[in-house]
């Protein structure tokens, strides 16, 4: 197993992340579809971010979102214990990588981008 390059907190402003070995912005928005849920995030099977209480604001379509700095490729699992549902995908992190999450049709459904989603 490798060790951990999971940093919790905000990127920097600017930075070279296409440079081997640096740490990128990981951005995960947990959307539509959760109730009162809980979230698990694990990067590279580590735990970094445990969320309780998630429900959508339906307004802007979001329950809440979290940020880390990771280096890349990295296994990103996110699970909703009070749903039994879990995904994982491995996602490059060649880029800062904003992740969006939703529950939909008793799944979970994933979009990965390199731009900031929009929420009003």
């Amino acid at each position: 197993m490798r060790p951990s390059r999971v940093r919790a907190g905000r990127g920097p402003a600017t930075s070279d992340y296409r440079r081997k070995g640096t740490a990128t912005l990981l951005h995960i928005a947990f959307e539509d579809g959760f109730d009162h849920d809980s979230a698990v995030v694990k990067v590279d099977g580590r735990e970094v971010s445990r969320l309780e209480g998630l429900t959508t604001r339906y307004q802007i379509s979001l329950a809440r979102a979290v940020d880390f700095e990771a280096e890349g490729p990295a296994r990103v699992e996110v699970s909703v214990p009070t749903r039994c549902l879990s995904r994982w995908e491995v996602v490059p992190l060649d880029a800062p990588t904003y992740v969006a999450v939703s529950i939909e049709d008793d799944g979970l459904s994933w979009r990965t981008q390199h731009e900031p989603y929009g929420y009003v």
